[in-house]
C-alpha cells in the first residue's frame, strides 16, 4: 500500500478516536513538561555559571605576598607561567576609595559604582563598542544595564553613553575628593557577567589613581593573578608553589576547601552564587537521582498507556484485517498514527511549558515588586530577585533528544504489541476486545 494512503487512514483514525488518544497525549505532555523544567534548571544555571566564570574576580589565584624590594623579581618569575592574563598588585586591584559617577546620580541614589581593572587580555567581551587595549588610559567599559538603586530597581541603559565622557568621583573621605573623566568605549552584557554595577578601566589607570589618593597606605603587599579560564586556576597555583611564590598550604585542594582556603572551580561557583560547596554536591546528586527516577517512570508510563490504548483499539484492528489490509499495512497505519500523536503532544507540551514559564515570571515579578513588611516574604523576594537574573533557557539538543526517544519508545512499543495481536485470528482479536 502507498504511504500516502497509509497516512490518510492514520489521520482518519486520529479524528475518530480523539478521546481514546488522550490516554497517550496527556502522559506525554506531563513527561515533556517535567523534563523541560528540569533541563531548564540545569541548563540555565550551567550557562549562568559559565557567564559568571568570565568575570575577572573569579579567575584570581591566591594572594602572593611581596615586599617592594623583591617585587620586580616576582614579576620576572610570573612571566613564564602559562594561562596568566593579568597581574594585580596592591595598587592595581581596585580603587582604594569610594567611587561615584556624576551622570548616574539620581534622587534616590548617589550614583555609587564599583571600578575594577582590565587590560587587553583580561577584559569582558563587549556587545557594543570595543574592549580595552594596551595603549588605553582614561577609558571605561560599562554594563548594558547600570544599577542605580537595588532597593528601587532603578536602572540606566548604558547604550546612550557610548562615545561620551563620564565623571568619576574618587572620595577617600568627606574632606577631599578626586575627579577623573573617562570616555565610554564599550558596554558588556550584564546578565552574562552577573553584574550591573562593575565598571572596567585600564589597570595602569587604577594604579595611578590609587597612588594619587591622599592618605592611602596599603595594609600589606600582595599580588593576585588573573587566569585565562577558571579551571586553570589550580594549575597556575601549583606552578606558583613550584617557583616558591606560594607556600604549600595556599595551594588549593579538596582538603583546603574544607578548611576555608579554597580557590577551586567549586569554590569559585560558591563565591559567585552564595551556594556552599557541600550544597552544590548535594544538588547535583539530587538532580541526577531525580532525572533517573523521572526517566524510569516516564518509560513505564509510556509503555503502559500505549498498551491500554492499543487493546482498546482491537476492534478497529480486527476490522482492518476483515477489510483485507495486510499485517504490514496495519502496522504502518498504527505506527504512523502513534508518531503523529507523539508529535502533536510534544508541540502542545512545548506551548504549555512556555505559557507556564511566563506565568511563573509574572508571579515572581509581582512578589519582587510588592511592598511588604513581612520578613519571610522579604527573604523570598531577595532570593527571587537573583533567580530572575538567571536567563531561562532549555537545551535544543536535549529537547530534540527526548522528543525522538519518546517517539521511538512509542513506535517500538506499538509495533511489538500489534505484532502479538496481529498473529491471532480475526475472531480472536474481536472476541478478546469484546
Amino acid at each position: 500500500m502507498k504511504i500516502k494512503k497509509i497516512v490518510k487512514i492514520s489521520l482518519q483514525r486520529l479524528r475518530q478516536n480523539k478521546k481514546r488518544n488522550m490516554i497517550i497525549v496527556v502522559p506525554i505532555i506531563l513527561i515533556v513538561i517535567i523534563l523541560l523544567m528540569l533541563n531548564m534548571i540545569q541548563y540555565s544555571v550551567k550557562e549562568y555559571i559559565i557567564g559568571i566564570a568570565d568575570r575577572l574576580d573569579l579567575r584570581e589565584t591566591s594572594q602572593i605576598s611581596y615586599s617592594p624590594s623583591n617585587y620586580e623579581n616576582i614579576l620576572e618569575k610570573i612571566k613564564d607561567i602559562e594561562h596568566v592574563q593579568m597581574v594585580k598588585d596592591e595598587y592595581g586591584k581596585f580603587i582604594i576609595a569610594g567611587q561615584y559617577c556624576k551622570e548616574f546620580k539620581s534622587e534616590k541614589s548617589e550614583g555609587e559604582v564599583r571600578i575594577e581593572p582590565a587590560n587587553n587580555k583580561a577584559c569582558p567581551e563587549v556587545i557594543e563598542g570595543r574592549r580595552i587595549q594596551s595603549n588605553d588610559k582614561y577609558v571605561i567599559i560599562l554594563p548594558d544595564k547600570i544599577e542605580i538603586s537595588n532597593s528601587e530597581n532603578e536602572y540606566i541603559d548604558a547604550e546612550k553613553f557610548i562615545g561620551k565622557e563620564l565623571t568619576i568621583i574618587i572620595e577617600p573621605d568627606k574632606k577631599e575628593t578626586t575627579e577623573k573623566t573617562f570616555k565610554v568605549i564599550g558596554i558588556y552584557d550584564s546578565k552574562k557577567y552577573s553584574s550591573n554595577k562593575i565598571l572596567y578601566i585600564p589597570i595602569e589607570t587604577i594604579r595611578e589613581i590609587n597612588k594619587e589618593v591622599v592618605g592611602y597606605s596599603p595594609n600589606g603587599f600582595y599580588i593576585t593573578l588573573i587566569v585565562d579560564k577558571m579551571e586553570n586556576v589550580e594549575k597556575v597555583e601549583n606552578e606558583l608553589h613550584e617557583k616558591g611564590l606560594l607556600i604549600k598550604t595556599n595551594v588549593q585542594n579538596e582538603k583546603n576547601i574544607m578548611n576555608g582556603n579554597p580557590s577551586t572551580k567549586d569554590y569559585q561557583i560558591s563565591k559567585a552564587t552564595g551556594v556552599m560547596i557541600e550544597t552544590q554536591k548535594l544538588i547535583k546528586k539530587m538532580m541526577m537521582c531525580l532525572v533517573i527516577a523521572i526517566v524510569i517512570i516516564s518509560i513505564t508510563l509510556l509503555v503502559a498507556t500505549n498498551i491500554s490504548k492499543t487493546y482498546l483499539s482491537m476492534t478497529e484492528i480486527g476490522i482492518l484485517k476483515i477489510e483485507g489490509y495486510t499485517n504490514s499495512d496495519i502496522q504502518k497505519i498504527l505506527i504512523i498514527e502513534t508518531i503523529i500523536i507523539c508529535i502533536i503532544s510534544i508541540i502542545i507540551s512545548l506551548i504549555i511549558f512556555g505559557l507556564l514559564i511566563i506565568l511563573l515570571n509574572m508571579l515572581f515579578d509581582y512578589i519582587i515588586q510588592k511592598d511588604t513588611i513581612n520578613l519571610i516574604i522579604n527573604d523570598i523576594k531577595h532570593e527571587l530577585y537573583y533567580i530572575r537574573k538567571i536567563p531561562q533557557k532549555i537545551s535544543i539538543s536535549f529537547f530534540v533528544t527526548i522528543s525522538l526517544i519518546i517517539i521511538a519508545i512509542q513506535s517500538i512499543n506499538t509495533f511489538l504489541i500489534n505484532k502479538r495481536i496481529l498473529s491471532k485470528e480475526i475472531k480472536d482479536i474481536i472476541k478478546n476486545n469484546g
